[in-house]
């Protein structure tokens, strides 16, 4: 190993906010401290040009231990390196390692990780990192915040606050607020309408192709008109429940998730579980719209039209690290993941060939003369 090599190193990806976790908890049982330190140098090192000397010398170790916990980082596809031998200078990039979820539904670290740790580990990590805690049974006895205080909030007063407003807490979605809040001051009173809420139900319309019409109905009847609070599971509930069969636009991938993968089901109704993974998916990963189309038309031709969650966010994992974030890198993605598939094995010609031919009089005659004459001969053998 020359000490005079020379590495770029950059970054890559959507690191999340827990990252961090993700490589203490999951994967330094499995690559060990060495390799976990060198992957912190590697991304303090983001944009750098550096020699494999100074690596060295940052890294505090040898160059047969910087190689070993280099090749670990690359065998669970935390780095990827590239040589050019001509320049004879290295790339290497740096990715953001699986969530969670991702990693303990991995075929392969799931079971290394199993095999290292146990399973008493394993479900301990599991349930470390569960977001939806089991609340069956439980009742919410929370204070509810008194928003009387508000009751006397006028139209004039939300257009003095939203002119004071930060720039960026400014809603940005696809969404007809201007029909969902026109004459709803007493469906939607001005209380109620925080950016959370605001961008909930946004959200909620998009994913699942719910109208400024409906979506106002629905919230309508999430208010309990006795403590006046604002339900946002209530109204979950009754977006689940909309089954309205949409067709198809121009563009298909410009349709909302839910009713693209209905239209892949001939109208029938989604799932509970196929909504809640779509929505996870997009709240995690950030896709659009689009690029989540994308997604679910490619699972279901390669699962034969299965919609397995653990499948799907194992693609969409790998999509992230790929940098997938438009309809047209994604189709493109598809478009080479077909390409690397074997075509069927192609039949000669004259496979196909089903014409016979009428055979010869001449020739129909010698065969049955060789036929006696050879049926004469056994005859004569016995």
């Amino acid at each position: 190993m020359e000490l005079e090599q020379n590495y770029m190193i950059y970054k890559t990806g959507d690191f999340q906010e827990k990252w961090n976790a993700y490589i203490s908890l999951l994967y330094k049982p499995l690559i060990e401290n060495d390799a976990c330190m060198l992957y912190d140098l590697f991304l303090s090192l983001d944009q750098t040009s550096i020699t494999l000397e100074k690596l060295l010398l940052l890294y505090g170790s040898y160059a047969n231990r910087f190689d070993a916990s280099k090749k670990k980082l690359e065998n669970y596809e935390l780095i990827k390196t590239y040589y050019d031998p001509i320049s004879r200078k290295n790339i290497i990039e740096v990715y953001p390692p699986l969530n969670a979820e991702s990693f303990l539904n991995h075929d392969t670290f799931s079971r290394l990780f199993l095999n290292q740790c146990g399973s008493s580990h394993f479900d301990f990590v599991k349930l470390h990192f569960n977001d939806e805690v089991d609340k069956t049974n439980y009742v919410d006895i929370s204070e509810k915040m008194d928003l009387s205080c508000l009751e006397s909030w006028t139209q004039e007063k939300e257009e003095t606050y939203l002119n004071l407003k930060p720039e960026e807490g400014k809603l940005k979605y696809d969404f007809d607020f201007e029909t969902f809040l026109k004459g709803a001051d007493r469906i939607f009173p001005m209380r109620y309408r925080t950016k959370e809420n605001l961008s909930r139900i946004a959200s909620l319309a998009s994913i699942h192709g719910i109208d400024a019409v409906d979506m106002r109905k629905y919230v309508q009847r999430s208010i309990n008109p006795n403590t006046h609070v604002f339900d946002f599971e209530k109204l979950k509930k009754q977006v689940y429940a909309n089954q309205k069969i949409i067709k198809p636009t121009d563009d298909p991938y410009k349709m909302s998730p839910v009713k693209f993968l209905q239209n892949k089901q001939k109208g029938a109704p989604v799932a509970n579980a196929d909504r809640k993974v779509i929505e996870k998916l997009i709240k995690n990963y950030s896709f659009s719209n689009e690029v989540m189309n994308v997604l679910i038309e490619y699972c279901l031709n390669q699962t034969q039209q299965k919609f397995s969650k653990a499948y799907v966010e194992k693609v969409a994992a790998s999509w992230i690290r790929l940098q997938v974030d438009s309809k047209e890198k994604a189709l493109e993605v598809c478009r080479q993941e077909n390409q690397v598939k074997k075509p069927a094995p192609k039949l000669p010609d004259w496979y196909q060939n089903t014409e016979q031919s009428v055979p010869d009089d001449d020739l129909v005659q010698q065969a049955l003369s060789l036929q006696r004459q050879l049926g004469k001969e056994k005859n004569d053998e016995i």
